[in-house]
């Protein structure tokens, strides 16, 4: 018995449905899972701060002063210190990491694609590991 071809292909695109249905249900519960975490991380660190926030108000995020001896403690110096490196990290790499990928995919001759292409991803791995 043989089935007409309409069958059969009907058979593989519900065959086809179920699995991207299925698929469709595990990507959506992975999104759902990563906001929950993210939702719990920062419950988390806002608990976590209670603690000085009560004893230094929001004026811990506006101060600069750091004094132990007096216990007055402002974050702005560190706060303003990390946003500065890190706005001059991307500034710098951004153009680096472009210019690299635009040499790859367009001007590198293709037996040297993959080895470079290696190299510069070991190479920004060992970054990524230093201390």
């Amino acid at each position: 018995m043989s089935m007409a071809p309409g069958t059969v292909r009907e058979l593989a695109f519900r065959r086809l449905a179920t699995s991207d249905a299925v698929f469709r249900g595990i990507t959506r519960f992975a999104a759902y899972l990563v906001l929950i975490l993210l939702g719990g991380i920062i419950l988390t660190l806002v608990a976590g701060s209670g603690l000085a926030l009560s004893t230094f108000g929001m004026g811990f995020f506006t101060s600069q002063s750091w004094n132990p001896v007096t216990e007055k403690f402002g974050a702005i110096a560190p706060v303003y210190g990390t946003v500065i490196t890190s706005a001059l990290a991307m500034l710098i790499a951004t153009p680096i990491g472009l210019g690299i990928g635009i040499f790859l995919t367009e001007m590198c001759p293709m037996p040297l694609r993959r080895p470079i292409g290696v190299a510069i991803s070991m190479a920004s791995a060992e970054v990524m590991t230093v201390p």
